[in-house]
């Protein structure tokens, strides 16, 4: 799912350095990258999914199909008004996936809702005022995605002065939640909204951790890692977490990559290394 810090590019390496166990337990959800890669895997019967915000539940909703007819325009307006209790306006409208401000300028948001309204609602007339004709046959194919593709083909085409930016982030986003709806239903997932330390781990289960990184901004909260290098040292089960660095004398690195970092800012797209640690005597 859109989020900040996915690891969605890189989802399939971490599964594949992780063992097969009965469940798999991801206290760190977030976009559930992870979580989505180890359902394709096979590799585990049970998924015990959770977050300190509703992201999990997200995630096993667009599963269920809640999304597949979602079809809304969200104002500047609409978001800082909806933004606490929708978590789908939160997730798919909010600027960089921070989940915090909204995802288009005061100088574009017009743009963007009326192609939004031409390839959801098939109706060309908001793009007038920009003088734009979207042509019959780029609204008319029954598939949104089509629809969406040929739009875009035809504002590429334009070059147009307001058209600096043809994506419509917010759709690309839903795109993704409603292709969770592909994934098999036989595994049984659990989700919930709590903190880490909160999780009943059962046996024969291990457990991924993707914490918010040392030394950049926190996301969303405050984090204490020492408090959570203690709760790893003492997890029952074989534990796993993904980070640029840990403490040397109590966690060693079982794998490292190559990562391009999607943070906005000054840092974003350089490579960093990921690794993936355990803790000593794990």
């Amino acid at each position: 799912m859109p989020y900040m810090g996915s690891k969605s590019q890189i989802a399939e390496w971490i599964i594949g350095k992780l063992p097969p166990a009965d469940t798999f337990v991801e206290p760190f959800a977030g976009g559930c990258a992870i979580t989505h890669a180890a359902i394709l895997s096979g590799k585990y019967k049970r998924i015990i999914l959770s977050d300190i915000t509703d992201s999990a539940l997200v995630f096993k909703n667009a599963i269920a199909g809640k999304f597949h007819n979602e079809k809304r325009w969200i104002s500047r307006e609409d978001f800082f008004r909806l933004k606490d209790n929708d978590p789908y306006v939160r997730l798919c409208y909010s600027f960089g996936n921070n989940q915090k401000a909204y995802c288009y300028g005061r100088d574009i948001e017009e743009y963007k809702r009326a192609y939004h309204f031409a390839v959801v609602f098939q109706d060309p007339m908001p793009f007038k005022k920009f003088g734009i004709n979207i042509p019959v046959l780029a609204i008319s194919c029954k598939s949104q995605i089509e629809r969406y593709l040929h739009v875009k083909s035809y504002l590429s085409q334009l070059q147009n002065k307001v058209n600096n930016n043809i994506q419509l982030e917010h759709l690309v986003r839903l795109f993704r939640l409603q292709s969770l709806q592909s994934l098999p239903l036989y595994i049984n997932i659990e989700t919930s909204i709590r903190d880490y330390s909160e999780i009943i781990i059962p046996k024969n289960s291990i457990v991924y951790c993707d914490p918010p990184y040392r030394g950049t901004a926190d996301y969303l909260n405050s984090f204490d890692f020492r408090a959570f290098d203690l709760w790893c040292m003492a997890c029952s089960q074989p534990i796993f977490i993904s980070e640029y660095s840990m403490p040397k004398d109590k966690f060693e690195r079982i794998a490292a990559m190559n990562k391009r970092s999607l943070f906005s800012g000054a840092g974003s797209g350089k490579l960093k290394i990921e690794s993936i640690f355990i803790p000593k005597g794990n």
